[in-house]
């Protein structure tokens, strides 16, 4: 008997033979496998039937039905009509006869950096040796957007996870040697042989550089590779980019004013029809929160003039509260912002603190030292002395200034006491005032008291977009604005550094940080949804 059970117990048993024969029994030994794997998109049981990656060597559609994974809900995606139209017309034809270069222009949140995931996560898992690079206007842009979506696919994939290699920038396969690799758009392509290139966000993509990068990796002789751009609208003096000649060559060949390539496969939406994940009330919140060229950018794919106005006359004047005094008390701490122009513009010098409604900054105060003809502003005598009044009549948490051409009178007012915080103009500080300010002013959580000059300098002011986003400039070379820029300095330090979690304000930073990315609040978030594709950063 011993020896009977010992032989019973080491004889093969094949994996199938523990799933019930009955369909509706073995539906539900799965349903408890997923149940109580919940951290595994497949339950073991269930992976017995599924078709590996490399099955689907001419069947993207299918790979991405089984494989791409979504995050939100953990389970394989499902695509739309269109978005199975897109992958019929790039990859469902002879392949001598495929595109070699696709333009896929969609508005914010419609769905095309999860496409370019799968097309390259596709390239890496079916073909052998392929080379695959993805191009963002940064190496942080690219490993935010794609790369991260791919990486997030292959992490919730059981079969993937096992033959795939996650780097910091870069996924290799095992069965393949295939490789992705994230370059910034100012890499040189020397001896690069790519089966694919993604470029994202290809608008900002202007700097000589960038193009050079462009040139190389869309020359390569010898192999079909295929360049995929996914992107919205730039600005309409782009003419010398190459986002913008590729529109104006689909257009034309739309518009049949240029001969049809079928190499060149051209897509721009201007609308969400059939993206059921972006609502009305979503886009709505986005028209009352964004500039309208930027809104016009960003959900109607359109191209907007560079610069524009940075906010309107009855923004300001909806700000402007009756009744509001100059120099008021404040009862809690302030920052100061700090605007120098000894010759040429005007010093400025802004008091910022919390309202007295909840939520809300206010303008406290301000002054305005304009050189005399010839002459350049006494800094000593004029604005350290202003803020060494204001040090004795404000409980002051930061003073924020430009070191340029203040180096000496912050070094001079830190010996007093006062709590001087370098706020240099760089790129990234432009655009976080600008934003910070625009945000405060359109979401109505700025209060300002009736004062000509800052009407004016508001006023004078235009946005200027930029690579990494909008920055105040003049409207005219002879308009002032220095008002304006010691206000956005010093709601910015405000928001960034000290008001922000303290009092009312936690949730006036937390809706600026929704507001200057471009989306809505909490209450009106996107929803996800099977299929879809909702990532902050799309």
């Amino acid at each position: 008997m011993a020896g009977k059970s010992k032989a019973s117990s080491s004889s093969y048993r094949p994996r199938q033979s523990y799933l019930a024969s009955d369909p509706e029994k073995r539906a539900k030994q799965l349903a408890n496998l997923t149940s109580r794997w919940k951290t595994k998109p497949l339950a073991a049981a269930e992976e017995l039937f599924v078709k590996r990656p490399n099955e689907f060597t001419n069947d993207i559609a299918g790979f991405a039905e089984t494989h791409f994974y979504l995050p939100e809900t953990r389970k394989p995606i499902v695509l739309l009509s269109w978005e199975q139209d897109i992958f019929s017309d790039l990859f469902y034809c002879p392949p001598d006869l495929r595109p070699t270069l696709a333009l896929l222009g969609m508005p914010k949140k419609s769905g095309k950096s999860t496409i370019a995931a799968i097309v390259a996560l596709w390239y890496l898992v079916s073909k052998q040796f392929a080379e695959i690079y993805i191009m963002g206007p940064d190496l942080e842009q690219g490993q935010l957007v794609v790369f991260a979506k791919i990486c997030k696919a292959v992490r919730l994939n059981p079969y993937l996870r096992k033959t795939c290699t996650i780097t910091g920038d870069s996924i290799k396969c095992s069965t393949t040697d295939g490789v992705i690799k994230v370059l910034p758009c100012n890499s040189t392509a020397p001896g690069l042989n790519p089966d694919l290139v993604i470029f994202d966000e290809l608008w900002r993509f202007t700097s000589a550089e960038a193009k050079r990068a462009i040139d190389e990796m869309t020359n390569v002789p010898g192999k079909h590779s295929l360049i995929l751009v996914v992107t919205y609208a730039g600005y309409e003096d782009s003419e010398d980019t190459h986002l913008w000649r590729w529109y104006r060559q689909g257009m034309d060949m739309a518009e049949g004013k240029a001969e049809a390539d079928a190499r060149f496969y051209f897509l721009w939406r201007t609308d969400y029809e059939d993206i059921p994940w972006v609502t009305e009330r979503y886009l709505a919140s986005q028209r009352r929160r964004l500039s309208e060229s930027t809104y016009l950018r960003f959900h109607e794919n359109a191209w907007v003039a560079a610069e524009t106005a940075f906010i309107s006359a009855e923004q300001i004047q909806s700000c402007t509260k009756p009744g509001l005094l100059r120099g008021r008390t404040c009862h809690g701490p302030v920052v100061l912002g700090v605007d120098i122009g000894l010759k040429h513009d005007c010093c400025g010098v802004v008091v910022v603190g919390q309202s007295v409604r909840p939520g809300s900054l206010a303008v406290y105060d301000h002054a305005l030292f304009v050189p005399q003809k010839g002459q350049a502003v006494d800094l000593e005598t004029t604005v350290e002395a202003y803020l060494l009044e204001l040090w004795q009549k404000y409980l002051i948490g930061q003073v924020g200034y430009d070191p340029y051409q203040f180096a000496r009178s912050a070094q001079a007012l830190a010996k007093k006491g006062l709590p001087m915080q370098e706020y240099p103009q760089t790129q990234g500080n432009c655009v976080s005032m600008t934003e910070t300010l625009q945000a405060l002013i359109v979401g109505g959580k700025l209060e300002l008291y009736e004062s000509a000059e800052l009407r004016t300098h508001l006023k004078n002011c235009t946005a200027k977009e930029t690579g990494r986003g909008m920055r105040i400039v003049k409207s005219g070379q002879s308009k002032k604005i220095d008002l304006a820029v010691a206000l956005a300095i010093a709601v910015a330090c405000a928001v960034q550094e000290m008001l922000v979690g303290s009092g009312g304000v936690g949730d006036l930073g937390h809706a600026l940080d929704f507001v200057r990315a471009g989306i809505s609040c909490a209450s009106d978030t996107v929803t996800p949804q099977v299929g879809g594709d909702w990532d902050l950063e799309d």
